[in-house]
């Protein structure tokens, strides 16, 4: 039979089968693109009538970046009084911008210092004097007592370890 293109076609329905495949590659397709999870709020920590705050959008933040931002604020008045940005946002422009982002988790007060510690698990010490922002991920070595970076104090705890089995005993395996 000749093609007519004035004639009608008959329409095949899908079947349900190749419906319910082409919902779920839909859906599987818009769960894999999805944008991470908002961060979680981090409670402000008041001091001596001064409010510390880590704001995490670039649209509240007087650093004006996403993420990195401590904020301290007048805790009668609300007024700002200094911020200082604690990392530079730096971003890779091959990569989504939201899965870049690091956000601070948790504030405290500790000793004269602000102290914050980010997703990365970095940890931050700001002066509350002077506003100097300084790394705080230094750990106390056991056996000399003195401020070592995570590598440096591997080494000194290794030695140690070493000192006590012996000198030609290899470490642990984990």
């Amino acid at each position: 039979m000749p093609f007519d293109p004035f004639r009608p076609r008959r329409s095949r329905a899908a079947p349900p089968a190749t419906l319910a495949w082409l919902l779920l590659t839909l859906l599987a397709a818009s769960t894999a693109s999805a944008k991470r999870a908002a961060p979680a709020a981090v409670p402000p920590v008041v001091h001596e009538g001064v409010r510390y705050e880590a704001p995490h959008w670039a649209s509240e933040s007087p650093c004006g970046q996403t993420g990195g931002c401590v904020a301290a604020y007048d805790a009668q008045s609300g007024a700002l009084r200094w911020h200082v940005t604690l990392y530079a946002e730096v971003q890779d422009p091959k990569l989504e911008r939201d899965v870049q982002d690091v956000f601070i988790t948790r504030l405290s007060i500790s000793g004269g210092q602000l102290r914050a510690t980010d997703e990365r698990r970095r940890r931050w010490a700001v002066d509350l004097n002077t506003h100097r922002v300084s790394r705080d991920d230094d750990r106390v070595c056991a056996v000399t007592g003195t401020s070592l970076g995570g590598a440096a104090t591997a080494v000194v705890a290794l030695r140690a370890w070493r000192r006590r089995r012996g000198a030609r005993t290899s470490p642990p395996r984990t």
